[in-house]
C-alpha cells in the first residue's frame, strides 16, 4: 500500500557483531518490500548494508562500532507494512 502525502526518511541501524554478515545478508534479502539499493531519497524503500571498518582507511578516525551497519531508506510505502517486512525479516537472523 502506498501512502501519499508523507515524507521519506534515512536511518542507520548496527546489528551487533555476534549476527554474521552473512545472517545480515540473509535478513537484507529477506525484506519484500526494501530493495537492494544505494539511491537515497526517493519513493521506494530501500536497504545495503555496509562493513565499515573495510571500507575506512586504518588512518581515518576510528569506527566506534563493531558488527554489521545496515542503512534503510524509508518511502511512501505505509508505515506499518513496513514495520511488518522489517519483523519477518528479524527471522532470518536465526
Amino acid at each position: 500500500m502506498v501512502s501519499h502525502g508523507r515524507a521519506a526518511g534515512l536511518f542507520s541501524i548496527v546489528f551487533k557483531e555476534r549476527y554474521t554478515s552473512a545472517q545480515v545478508d540473509a535478513f537484507c534479502d529477506a525484506l519484500k518490500l526494501f530493495k537492494l539499493g544505494y539511491s537515497w531519497g526517493g519513493h521506494l524503500s530501500l536497504v545495503v548494508p555496509y562493513d565499515i571498518p573495510s571500507m575506512r582507511d586504518a588512518t581515518v578516525a576510528h569506527w566506534p562500532y563493531r558488527g554489521t551497519l545496515v542503512r534503510f531508506n524509508i518511502g511512501l510505502e505505509d508505515v506499518r507494512d513496513l514495520q511488518a517486512d522489517m519483523e519477518q525479516a528479524l527471522g532470518a537472523l536465526r
